[in-house]
Parts: C-alpha cells; sequence; structure tokens
C-alpha cells in the first residue's frame, strides 16, 4: 500500500468516526439526562412530568401559548421507564391546563400500554387535554384543593379584521381552495365555515367524552353530563369517577411499594 493509500484510508476512516460521532451527539445526548435518572442505584419509581401548556413537540404555539410539555418527551420517557429493568412503577406529575388534544390522547394510550405499575397524580391543576392524558393511568390521585376536569374543546380565536382596518391594512386572499385560509384572524368567517368549525369541535368533544369514559370505566352518558368546560375539586373528583383517590406524589409512595413488593423510590430530578 502506497502514502496515497494510506492517507485516503487514514481519512475514511477519521470520516466514518466522525459521522459516529455526530449520530452519538444528536440522537444520544438528549435522552442521557432520562436514561441516567433511570439508571441510579437509588430509585425504583421513574417520575415522569406533564407541566405547563400541552403540546405535541416542545417548539409548537397553540392559540398564542407555548408549549411546555410535548406528548413526544412524555411518550418517550415512558416507554423509556417501561424499558429499564430498573424502574419497576411510573409516577406522572400532572400541572397543567391542558392544550392540544390530540397530544392528551397520545399519552393517555402511551399509560394504557404499560404493564409496569402507574399512576397519575394531579398537583394544582390537570384540565382539559392534561386530564385526558392523565386518565390512561392506572389510577389518578388529586390534590384536594387542585382543579380536575374541564373536559372539552375550543378552536376560539381573536377576529382581527376590526384592528386591521383601523391600522389601513387590507388582507389579500390568495388560495387554490374555498376553505383553505378558513380561520385566518385576518377575514371574517362565513356562516358556512362556522358551521363547519363546530361541527368538527362537537365531532372531537364527543370523541374526548367517549375516550374519558372508557379509560375511566364510566357510562357515556354520566361523562357528557360533566362534560360542559367546568372543573371541579381533587375532592369531588372523586365522588364523580373522574379521579381514585384524594393525595399527592408523597402519599402514593406506599401505594407504590405495596404493588411492587418493595419500598418505593422516586428518581427525582
Amino acid at each position: 500500500m502506497n502514502e496515497n493509500q494510506t492517507i485516503t484510508k487514514k481519512k475514511a476512516v477519521a470520516l466514518v468516526v466522525l459521522i459516529v460521532l455526530i449520530v452519538f451527539i444528536v440522537c444520544i445526548l438528549p435522552v442521557n439526562k432520562f436514561h441516567r435518572k433511570l439508571s441510579s442505584n437509588t430509585c425504583n419509581v421513574a417520575l415522569i412530568k406533564i407541566e405547563g401548556y400541552l403540546g405535541s413537540y416542545k417548539s409548537q404555539v397553540i392559540h398564542e401559548e407555548t408549549v411546555g410539555a410535548s406528548s413526544d418527551e412524555i411518550v418517550r420517557n415512558l416507554l423509556l421507564a417501561e424499558e429499564n429493568p430498573r424502574i419497576k412503577a411510573i409516577l406522572v406529575s400532572v400541572n397543567s391546563t391542558g392544550g392540544d388534544l390530540f397530544a392528551g390522547e397520545e399519552i393517555a394510550d402511551a399509560l394504557r400500554s404499560l404493564t409496569k405499575p402507574n399512576i397519575a397524580v394531579i398537583r394544582s391543576v390537570g384540565l382539559s387535554s392534561a386530564y385526558l392524558a392523565s386518565t390512561g393511568a392506572d389510577a389518578i390521585y388529586a390534590s384536594p384543593m387542585s382543579a380536575v376536569g374541564d373536559i372539552g374543546v375550543t378552536a376560539s380565536y381573536l377576529d382581527q379584521t376590526a384592528k386591521d382596518k383601523m391600522e389601513g391594512l387590507k388582507y389579500i386572499e390568495i388560495v387554490s381552495t374555498k376553505y383553505k385560509d378558513s380561520g385566518n384572524p385576518h377575514r371574517p368567517l362565513s356562516k358556512e365555515e362556522k358551521d363547519g368549525w363546530i361541527a368538527g369541535v362537537k365531532e372531537d368533544h364527543k370523541t374526548f367524552v367517549a375516550e374519558v369514559a372508557e379509560n375511566r370505566n364510566l357510562s357515556i352518558d354520566d361523562v357528557a353530563e360533566m362534560a360542559d368546560g367546568t372543573s371541579v375539586s381533587g375532592t369531588d373528583a372523586v365522588d364523580y369517577g373522574l379521579t381514585d383517590e384524594v393525595g399527592d406524589i408523597i402519599s402514593t409512595i406506599d401505594v407504590i411499594s405495596n404493588k411492587i413488593g418493595e419500598k418505593a423510590k422516586i428518581c427525582w430530578d
């Protein structure tokens, strides 16, 4: 092998090493923190948080609200905890007013798929899609002073047309189909469009009610009666069947210990 071939081979090896390193940095490092937490010798219960406005991914903005919790990350962490042999149970801490309905459904489905014992604890608020996410857990505990429920769907937004007119702005509509810009705040909805939006929201509402009823073993009629967009206290939520017990993270430790047959030790951040 001549000198040029040797140099070329070294460059090829260096390129492969660089590619592997980049893949490691992009794909592995973001989950290292959670992996390290789960791999601790001092804990056996994964703590996963649903905090802030709930969306499908972190950079999402919904109704001008920045996403604080993403179903992408939460579902991934639930599955990592399920696969980790050190982890015996999963505790989901909920403190969210809701957000994207799909995100809540995605988390609920992931919780239902787990084989390890899991409990959701609603601390201050567990509303709308965040409550839906909680219903996938084996059991739901809630602080007596928490707000629970708020089963309902909204697609409301600000109509900016009057403001645009006052500022001398004119909306120019250029679309390929009749309804492509339906819901654009810079032009009013037609009656036909509004009726379509309302029909869609009502359909989503039915799905929301049906999934809560299924996950909580309640009748659809009972959930539909409660599903008026209001919330109840953590104490009343037990009576309505929306939760199982009044309690907090600390009070669930004995419950989890009994379920796993050993002292529950939470993997705190």
